[in-house]
């Protein structure tokens, strides 16, 4: 019998991590572990059909007969979202599977859009024609963080993932809100909820609860982020720049992008430095922040000042960035007015709920774990 009869895979490793004392048990978590193996059972019978189906014992871990559906999994920041979906993906029995950013994701799609459209093709649907792509590239999708925040997305979500679910592209991810309350708040939403019941109608919704950041438990407080942004932090960051240049001073560059310039106070090799003003304070959108990450391995900015909650573009791009760096587990280090949780404080709107992953995530940046992964994978910055 196959390992997962009696022990499922998911579960044993969760299992593991909780021996290491890298969490701590919820079952919340564990019916999600439930959902998730269920997933990768129909996988591997639909990857060996002529593999004799074996009956499981245990009922709860059983394998529905009702067709595929994804899984997608919403809950409070740092709750263990993204580690189950991580665990999920590493075994999912498929070869044609990929593990994306959701920013990461609209951005490719809006490029494919913008070529289709270019390229004239007009007796096609070009919706229809990105979904065909992509469906030929991939069988299963894995999007952390699922969040709408833009028209652009809102407007073809709907018809775009219509498509991909009938195609028979399974989706798994993972958000902050459960899928009522994406996009809440935006513009011509009406004509966004259609999507949201396409969505309940091809994933199993589950809530993860919990009262702890399991990510807040490893924080090994490291010199990479300096508060306040004064000359000691000024000088940290000197001295971190040469560290990681060899002791190269670097100059100003620039990245072009659809014909926008994008200036870079002071660059070498991978390593880039900003000041607030250049990064946040522009009107630089995820396809810029994408753009900036795949050029540069570690990020260096200075003096990023307390956002007041009316200042909701700066707030939005600041938690953009954030996102985008640490989907590609890119070194940070900045200098500040304020701890994170001081940065940006507000108590109404979509950018106050979403920051608080920000805090989270720059928590996890900052520790040894974090920082040790990052130079284990870039030995030759400079």
């Amino acid at each position: 019998m196959t390992k997962s009869t009696y022990f499922p895979e998911m579960l044993e490793r969760y299992q593991n991590l909780i021996k290491d004392g890298a969490l701590t048990r919820n079952d919340s978590q564990i019916l999600a572990i439930a959902r998730l193996q269920g997933l990768l059972e129909q996988l591997k019978k639909n990857s060996e059909p002529a593999q004799e189906k074996l009956f499981n014992f245990f009922k709860f871990w059983r394998t529905p007969d009702n067709p595929l559906k994804g899984v997608y999994l919403y809950g409070d920041v740092g709750r263990g979202k993204t580690m189950l979906m991580d665990l999920f993906y590493k075994i999912a029995p498929i070869d044609n599977k990929r593990r994306v950013h959701f920013h990461n994701f609209m951005a490719e799609t809006h490029e494919r859009l913008f070529k289709i459209r270019n390229a004239n093709i007009s007796n096609q649907e070009p919706i229809r024609l990105i979904a065909e792509e992509i469906a030929s590239e991939t069988k299963l999708l894995c999007f952390d963080e699922f969040a709408v925040n833009d028209i652009a997305d809102a407007t073809i979500l709907a018809r775009l993932f219509s498509y991909l679910f009938s195609l028979g592209v399974i989706i798994v991810a993972t958000s902050n809100v459960k899928p009522e309350r994406l996009y809440e708040g935006g513009r011509n939403r009406d004509q966004f909820i259609p999507f949201i019941d396409i969505l309940i109608e091809n994933t199993q919704v589950i809530k993860i609860d919990g009262t702890d950041d399991y990510r807040m438990k490893h924080s090994a407080i490291s010199q990479i982020y300096f508060v306040p942004a004064d000359d000691f932090a000024k000088k940290s960051l000197d001295d971190l720049f040469y560290f990681l240049t060899e002791n190269n001073e670097g100059i100003p560059s620039k990245i072009e992008i659809k014909g926008r310039i994008i200036h870079i106070p002071k660059a070498y090799k991978k390593i880039a430095r900003f000041h607030f003003k250049d990064i946040i304070e522009q009107p630089l959108s995820a396809q810029d922040y994408l753009v900036i990450t795949e050029n540069f391995s570690a990020i260096l900015i200075d003096n990023i000042v307390s956002l007041k909650s009316d200042q909701k573009n700066e707030a939005r791009r600041l938690i953009t960035l954030i996102d985008v760096l640490y989907e590609n587990r890119s070194l940070l280090a900045i200098s500040a007015d304020a701890e994170p949780e001081k940065l940006y404080e507000s108590n109404h709107g979509v950018e106050s709920k979403e920051y608080r992953r920000t805090i989270s995530r720059l928590s996890e940046m900052r520790t040894q774990i974090y920082l040790d992964d990052f130079l284990s994978r870039f030995t030759n910055l400079a």
